[in-house]
């Protein structure tokens, strides 16, 4: 399941749920606000007073998630740069609540995560965007092709590798080339797990996105 909002304090713009059993995008705008909807306070009031507004209403939220045939659904405070509290709301199959360490499938909501890890090292001194990423890693796949040697995070978050979305698209379902590198755009997911293996390699420090 995913939920975007453009503005979630004042609930303008639009929310869409993508419910994970039938993969519809259900837009979500009045009943959204009006479930999730946060006054207006004072910035020393405002994460008390989020927590408060969001968490009060729980049969609310709980008859709301069944009006709209949503399975489960995952609330996280954050507050400090900490999560502060969770709540898990729905069911995993019939009767069965779904517990506070359910594991939602985010997808490629991760490739921001992994963008903004990469930009931060960046902003440290510790990775620079146009440093060659085959000292660190090169997947088998390419060992051969001399282009391996020009990736960099730069390419990578340009979506500029070279690379298809998934390997699984090609023919031989295995990564390559489908152009040479910086000479177009192309969407690529397998780019982005490239840059996190290299970053693992580099920092010699898992990354679990």
């Amino acid at each position: 399941m995913e939920i975007s909002c453009i503005n979630t304090k004042t609930c303008k713009g639009q929310i869409i749920l993508r419910n994970t059993h039938d993969k519809n995008k259900i837009p979500l705008n009045n009943d959204c606000c009006n479930l999730f909807s946060i006054p207006q306070s004072t910035q020393g009031q405002e994460s008390a007073a989020t927590a408060k507004d969001i968490f009060s209403n729980e049969a609310g939220i709980e008859d709301w998630i069944k009006q709209k045939k949503v399975p489960v659904l995952g609330i996280g405070l954050i507050e400090g740069h900490q999560l502060k509290q969770i709540r898990i709301y729905g069911e995993l199959t019939k009767g069965v609540s779904a517990p506070y360490n359910t594991i939602f499938n985010v997808a490629s909501l991760t490739k921001p995560v992994n963008a903004m890890v990469a930009l931060k090292l960046v902003s440290q001194g510790k990775l620079s965007l146009d440093e060659p990423l085959y000292k660190y890693w090169t997947d088998p796949d390419i060992a051969s092709d001399p282009r391996n040697k020009k990736i960099t995070a730069r390419l990578i978050l340009s979506h500029q590798t070279g690379f298809a979305n998934w390997r699984w698209m090609n023919g031989g379902k295995k990564l390559k080339f489908e152009f040479d590198r910086g000479t177009r755009y192309q969407y690529s997911g397998e780019g982005l797990e490239y840059l996190r293996i290299a970053l693992e390699k580099k920092f010699k420090n898992r990354c679990s996105f």
